[in-house]
């Protein structure tokens, strides 16, 4: 691991410990997996799918560090990504989220950074 890696790594879990929040991700009706997320909204640009007309979408994005869905995997395998359709629900109000793509072509869960410290995996409240 690099010194930039390293300091990405600390900078992942000093925004957890500041802004994470309890979330459990659900499956089906698998076992959920208690984690800590960091919960984002932005805004994307899309093309609509009927009229190829761009419109602006909120996606709400959960920011995950990979070395804890890579634990979190070992004791719950098939939980090292979400899918699309997975559940992600705020253990403070029970609000639930869908995991979903912002566009057709786009994967729900994408790199945060470049030394792969982080992904966010975008939602819409369902």
């Amino acid at each position: 691991m690099t010194m930039l890696s390293r300091a990405v790594e600390s900078h992942a879990a000093a925004l957890t410990r500041a802004s994470g929040i309890d979330v459990l991700i659900l499956r089906g009706a698998r076992t959920s997996l208690a984690i800590k997320a960091v919960p984002a909204t932005s805004q994307h640009t899309v093309a609509d799918e009927a009229t190829g007309i761009p419109v602006k979408i909120k996606s709400f994005d959960w920011i995950f560090i990979n070395s804890k869905l890579r634990t979190a995997c070992a004791a719950f395998p098939g939980f090292c990504e979400l899918l699309p359709g997975d559940v992600i629900e705020r253990q403070s109000d029970k609000k639930k989220f869908s995991a979903q793509s912002v566009a057709p072509g786009r994967p729900v869960n994408e790199p945060h950074d470049a030394h792969g410290v982080m992904t966010v995996t975008h939602s819409q409240e369902t």
